[in-house]
């Protein structure tokens, strides 16, 4: 049967009931994905019945304080014009994941594709419910806005704790033939190597076989004293699966499961056995010691598939991805929830 809406009082608080102007709030839980056994149930039925645009919607709520995801990106929901979208919208405080009047589509912050391909999926059982895959591997790119609106964005980080990036990955190469990045919060909006270390860059690399490395810049230089890179764990990740991988930076060079980490699990582990460890990252280079520092510009953004003007061969696809605009340790329940409700959709 399909669930048309989810009370605020059963979204387990990570959407501050006090904000939302209305009694319910099930459009805001498909798109931020508050990882509740309610939610699974919901999402299924959107995915089999496009029910989504008949769900009650928070129009007009400030979702902008106390919300659990800064950004979320589904590939197998798309807008009016097929474009990929951010369903917390990082432009504005009030257009969050609204429906619009159209069965099946969405509005959000749009993003600007080239040479990928989108996969959606019309059944939960089919192993991924969506994904996003280069078709020219030195090309491929997908640039999204710079974070523009005041409060909550995607660049947003806790002071103290840092933040969580949560996605579903596939690889495909073994070997990167450069230092390829996958998913970066404030780099520039081109595929060139210009520009000075800042945000969070998730890269795979040349030198460590079957991994990720995660370099934070304090946004002054290109220098080894702007950057603090955690190496990558070869062979962390498996090729040709379905993993979770959760990546927490914070200020240091700590790295554990309370600390900055990369944590992956394969989907065919399935619900109730997520990873909990710090299993992805071992060592560092580089100097820097604070969080990652935000430079405001135009040019400045959330990128995925930036190859940096290299003739890059990685064609790796993503799936689901969230942003947190705070660091959760590794064995946090929230992404165990996270995990088990999304894990149905890529095994």
């Amino acid at each position: 049967m399909a669930i048309t809406s989810v009370s605020v009082n059963t979204i387990a608080g990570y959407i501050s009931k006090g904000t939302l102007s209305n009694t319910y709030a099930a459009t805001a839980v498909a798109a931020l994905l508050d990882g509740n056994g309610n939610f699974q149930n919901c999402y299924e039925s959107w995915i089999d019945s496009s029910i989504g645009y008949r769900m009650d919607s928070a129009v007009g709520s400030d979702l902008d304080s106390n919300v659990f995801c800064s950004f979320k990106f589904d590939p197998a929901i798309l807008n009016g014009s097929s474009e990929l979208i951010d369903l917390y919208d990082s432009t504005s405080n009030t257009s969050t994941a609204l429906p619009t009047d159209n069965a099946g589509t969405w509005e959000g912050m749009a993003a600007t594709t080239t040479a990928v391909t989108i996969t959606q999926t019309t059944s939960w059982d089919v192993a991924g419910i969506g994904n996003i895959t280069p078709t020219n591997t030195t090309t491929a790119a997908v640039d999204w806005p710079s974070a523009t609106k005041t409060g909550t964005d995607y660049e947003t980080r806790n002071g103290t704790t840092g933040k969580t990036f949560c996605f579903w990955y596939y690889p495909r190469t073994e070997t990167p033939n450069a230092f390829l990045y996958q998913i970066c919060d404030n780099t520039e909006n081109a595929a060139t190597s210009g520009g000075n270390y800042s945000g969070v860059n998730i890269q795979r690399t040349s030198t460590l076989r079957r991994s990720f490395t995660v370099m934070m810049g304090n946004g002054t230089g290109t220098g080894s004293g702007n950057r603090r890179t955690h190496l990558g764990v070869r062979d962390s990740l498996t090729l040709n699966e379905w993993q979770f991988v959760v990546v927490r930076m914070i200020s240091g060079s700590g790295q554990g499961v309370t600390s900055n980490y990369v944590n992956i699990t394969l989907a065919s582990a399935g619900a109730g056995a997520r990873n909990q460890t710090n299993n992805g990252i071992s060592g560092t280079s580089g100097t820097y010691t604070g969080a990652p520092v935000y430079i405001s510009s135009a040019a400045r953004a959330l990128r995925f598939f930036n190859q940096r003007g290299s003739a890059g061969n990685l064609d790796d696809a993503i799936g689901q991805l969230w942003i947190l605009p705070f660091g959760l340790n590794a064995d946090d329940s929230i992404l165990n929830d996270m995990f088990d409700a999304t894990v149905g959709g890529y095994s």
